[in-house]
C-alpha cells in the first residue's frame, strides 16, 4: 500500500539508503520509496517492526538518526513513553534501524523526565545531549523555582557525570553541537514552568565540553523591537529566542540562527541571522527580500547547502514581492540577499488562506543526496477537504460535551487554581483543535487566544501530548466524581 507521509510529526532521514523513520502517536515506522517514483510516493517497509510505544497521554514526536545508525525517538512536548506491555522506557528510546525493535543496550538514566520542550543533540563522540528538568526538580505550582539543566548521556544512556551545566530558566528546545564538541544552548522564552532563580541562564550561551559557559561567546539578543533588553530573571519573556535547531558552518565556524525574531542585537534581521563564531553579529549577511513592516515570519529550520545557500524552512514565510503569499521554504545567498533562483512552492493562497488546511509550513527540514531537501510533502498538491458532518448527540449513548460533564458528577469547584499551563504563542488554527479534541469543553477562542476553563476538566490528558501542559492540582488531588 503507498502512502504519503502526512501523518509524522517530525522525520528523521537517513540519506545514504533513502528511508525515512517517520513518529506519530502510536508508532516508529520506516518508509522506504517505491521504484521509479523515489520523490512522491514512498511504502512502508514490510520487515520494520512498528516500535510499539503505548498511547495514552504520551507519544513519540521526534525521531534523529544516530551517527552509530540507531534511532532515537523522543518527545517534544510531553511526558514518559511506555513500550510493550506498559514496559516504562523513559523520555529517550533508542531503536534497531533495521527491525524497530527498542535497543535492550540503552538505559536512560532514570532521573530524566519527559517534561516540557525538550532539546536533543548528539555529540561528535557519540554521546547525546539532552535538555530536561530532572525527577526532584519537577514544577508542580506556579512559586516553585525553575530548575532546568543541559546533562549528557553516554550511548548506553547513564548519565555522563564529568558534564555539568549551569541551571536554566527554561527547558532549552533547541541544540546544536560543534565540531569541536562545544554546545550552543539556544534561548526560547515560550515554556517557563515556576519561578526563575537569580543566576539562572535565559540567553542563548555556548558551553564547554565540561558543561561550563564559554566566556568568549556573546550571546546575541533576539528581540521584537530594537530596543528590546537581553532577557533577565525580573523580565523572562523580554526574549524572543530562536525557534529551530542553530547551524554551524564547519568550515568557517559561523553560527545561523532562525525564529520568530525582527531584531537582533538592534539590528534588523527578520527570522535568519548569520553570527560569527564569537556570537558576534555577521555583518555580511543580511536578510533582504523578505516582507517588511509588523509582519512576523515563523522560521523553523535550516539547512546549509554547498556553496554557502541556506535555506530556511517555516511556517508563514513571506516576501516582499509575494505580499500576503505564504511559503515553505525560501534560500539566501551567502550574503543574505533571496536568492531568486530557487523556486518558491506556496503554502497559502495570496490572501494567506492556507491551500491544504491546517498546514502553513514545514517544522524540520534534511538534507537530502544531491542537494535536495526533504519536508512535508504537502505542499506539493493542493487538496480540497470535505467537512464532516456536523455531530448530533441523541442524549442516550451520545452527549454534549457540556452534558457529558454534568452527567460524570465532576464536583471540581469554580474558583479552582488553573491547572493548565497555556502557551502564549498557539495559533487560531491549533486552538480550534483543541477546542475540538477536548471532551469537557475547557477550551474556547477569545480572538486570537486560546483561554480555558479548569473547573472543567476532568483530568482525561487528552491535549496534552500536543499542546497546553497539564498539572497536578492543588494538592495533587483530581476532580471529585459523584456518578463514576
Amino acid at each position: 500500500m503507498k502512502t504519503r507521509i502526512t501523518s509524522a510529526a517530525l522525520c528523521g532521514v537517513r540519506s545514504a539508503f533513502r528511508r525515512i523513520f517517520i513518529s506519530s502517536l502510536g508508532a516508529v515506522a520506516l518508509l522506504l520509496p517505491s521504484v521509479g517514483h523515489a520523490q512522491q510516493t514512498w511504502t512502508f517497509d514490510p520487515t520494520f517492526q512498528r516500535t510499539p510505544l503505548r498511547v495514552t497521554s504520551e507519544s513519540a514526536s521526534g525521531v534523529k538518526v544516530l551517527s552509530s545508525g540507531k534511532v532515537l525517538t523522543y518527545t517534544i512536548n510531553g511526558g514518559l513513553m511506555s513500550g510493550a506491555n506498559g514496559q516504562r522506557i523513559g523520555a529517550l528510546v533508542r531503536i534497531d534501524p533495521n527491525t524497530g525493535a527498542i535497543d535492550p543496550t540503552w538505559n536512560p538514566d532514570p532521573t530524566l523526565t519527559g517534561y516540557g520542550f525538550l532539546g536533543v543533540a548528539e555529540a561528535p563522540d557519540g554521546k547525546i545531549y539532552y535538555s530536561t528538568t530532572l525527577t526532584g526538580d519537577v514544577v508542580f505550582s506556579a512559586t516553585d523555582p525553575a530548575v532546568n539543566r543541559l546533562i549528557r548521556l553516554n550511548t548506553d544512556g547513564t548519565r555522563d557525570t564529568s558534564f555539568n551545566s549551569p541551571i536554566f530558566a527554561f527547558v532549552a528546545r533547541f541544540l546544536g553541537v560543534q565540531p569541536d564538541g562545544k554546545i550552543i544552548v539556544c534561548s526560547g522564552g515560550v515554556n517557563l514552568q515556576g519561578v526563575p532563580q537569580a543566576g539562572s541562564i535565559l540567553e542563548t550561551v555556548r558551553l564547554n565540553t565540561d558543561g561550563t559557559l564559554d566566556t568568549t561567546f556573546q550571546s546575541p539578543n533576539f528581540q521584537v523591537f530594537a530596543t528590546d533588553p537581553p532577557p533577565s530573571v525580573a523580565n523572562p519573556y523580554s526574549g524572543v529566542g530562536v525557534f529551530g535547531n542553530p547551524v554551524i558552518d564547519a568550515t568557517t565556524g559561523k553560527i545561523y540562527f532562525c525564529g520568530t525574531f525582527k531584531f537582533v542585537n538592534g539590528q534588523a534581521r527578520k527570522s535568519i541571522v548569520r553570527c560569527n563564531a564569537d556570537g558576534t553579529l555577521d555583518s555580511s549577511f543580511v536578510p533582504t527580500g523578505l516582507i517588511g513592516g509588523s509582519t512576523q515570519l515563523i522560521a523553523r529550520a535550516m539547512v546549509l547547502q554547498a556553496g554557502g545557500k541556506v535555506v530556511l524552512g517555516g511556517t508563514r514565510l513571506r516576501t516582499a514581492a509575494g505580499g500576503a503569499t505564504g511559503y515553505g521554504l525560501l534560500r539566501f545567498n551567502t550574503d543574505g540577499t533571496l536568492d531568486s533562483t530557487f523556486t518558491l512552492v506556496p503554502t497559502t493562497n495570496s490572501s494567506g488562506t492556507a491551500l491544504v488546511p491546517g498546514y502553513t509550513g514545514p517544522r524540520d527540514i534534511h538534507a537530502l543526496p544531491g542537494g535536495k531537501i526533504g519536508s512535508h510533502p504537502d505542499p506539493d498538491v493542493a487538496r480540497e477537504v470535505t467537512l464532516p458532518e456536523p455531530f448530533v448527540p441523541d442524549g442516550k449513548l451520545t452527549f454534549s460535551k457540556l452534558d457529558a460533564v454534568f452527567k460524570s458528577g465532576n464536583a471540581t469547584r469554580d474558583d479552582i487554581p488553573s491547572h493548565l499551563i497555556v502557551g502564549p504563542d498557539i495559533r487560531p488554527e491549533v486552538a480550534d483543535m483543541y477546542a475540538h479534541m477536548c471532551p469537557a469543553g475547557v477550551y474556547e477562542r477569545d480572538g486570537e487566544r486560546l483561554v480555558g476553563s479548569p473547573a472543567n476538566c476532568i483530568d482525561c490528558k487528552a491535549t496534552d501530548v500536543i499542546g497546553p501542559r497539564w498539572t497536578p492540582r492543588e494538592g495533587g488531588s483530581g476532580p471529585k466524581y459523584r456518578q463514576m
